[in-house]
């Protein structure tokens, strides 16, 4: 009897331990915040030197907006963010179908609250999971936390490690401000007495010509997003499993079509995250 007491004090604890992983504790573990980030990653062979350029030339322009933005007051209040972000989730409502009563739900809600938990510094926004019934739709985030999970690359992700990366990205976003770049702009117009159609154009076509001056910022986000995952249980190597996986339907890697991209190439973020584990954690992923 007292041996059948003793495996159920041993058991009760372990499941303490285990709900204070998941959920959040005092205890829980965070990121780790002395990391460098080091973009020279971005750059493959016979780039031709493009990805420098793009690199050199987003941190000017960023530099720019934001010096502008900090003059004209445009920066946005982590509550400006979620209010926005509350209104724009009534439009997508009327878009597209949102589940958020099955399995799925719950399980993305679990991950990303694990996640949020360990954020070291956090702003403070209070994130919600969208699952999308669409088969064709890619994995997105808006301003205020809102981050929507549609079916067809749910059913991609391999493993809980995979909704870990994935989503963790996404966080990562938000708590680098990269969400709310687009509505600091449009505030500045306004500001600035800019008809907000005209706004609008103006921005969606400097977005269209510089593209890819986005992707030191997806880069960031994947580095952020896997130093949220380090800390808990998650594969730290499922990251570099998967965008090698999603590698294998870009093709080869190419100058030109580079300078069209948003996104790095698949190789590329792996590349950049396996660094990242080496040179921050002593970390090696060996398959």
């Amino acid at each position: 009897m007292k041996y059948y007491l003793l495996f159920t004090i041993c058991f009760a604890i372990s499941i303490q331990s285990v709900s204070q992983e998941i959920y959040g504790s005092k205890d829980v573990k965070k990121q780790k915040i002395d990391v460098v980030y080091d973009y020279s990653c971005l750059e493959f062979d016979d780039d031709y030197g493009t990805n420098k350029t793009i690199t050199t030339l987003g941190d000017l322009t960023r530099d720019i907006q934001d010096g502008i933005m900090d003059i004209n007051g445009g920066k946005f209040s982590v509550n400006d963010q979620m209010e926005l972000g509350d209104y724009l989730l009534e439009n997508f409502k009327k878009e597209f179908t949102i589940n958020n009563n099955g399995y799925q739900h719950k399980k993305l809600t679990r991950i990303l609250k694990d996640l949020v938990s360990r954020l070291a510094n956090p702003k403070g926004i209070k994130y919600k999971i969208h699952y999308v019934e669409d088969s064709e739709m890619g994995l997105f985030t808006i301003v205020g936390g809102h981050i929507f999970m549609p079916s067809g690359f749910y059913e991609f992700l391999e493993t809980d490690s995979e909704i870990a990366v994935v989503l963790s990205h996404e966080i990562a976003h938000n708590e680098l401000g990269h969400t709310s770049k687009y509505f600091e702009k449009l505030f500045i117009a306004k500001n600035m007495g800019i008809p907000f159609e005209i706004a609008e154009f103006l921005i969606s076509v400097e977005e269209g010509l510089l593209t890819s001056f986005d992707q030191k910022q997806e880069a960031a986000a994947d580095l952020f997003g896997i130093d949220i995952v380090y800390p808990t249980g998650y594969s730290k190597c499922s990251s570099i499993k998967l965008w090698e996986r999603m590698s294998k339907e870009e093709g080869d890697s190419n100058a030109i079509e580079n300078l069209l991209r948003s996104h790095p190439y698949g190789k590329v973020r792996a590349t950049c995250l396996e660094n990242h584990l080496e040179n921050n954690y002593n970390y090696n992923c060996n398959f």
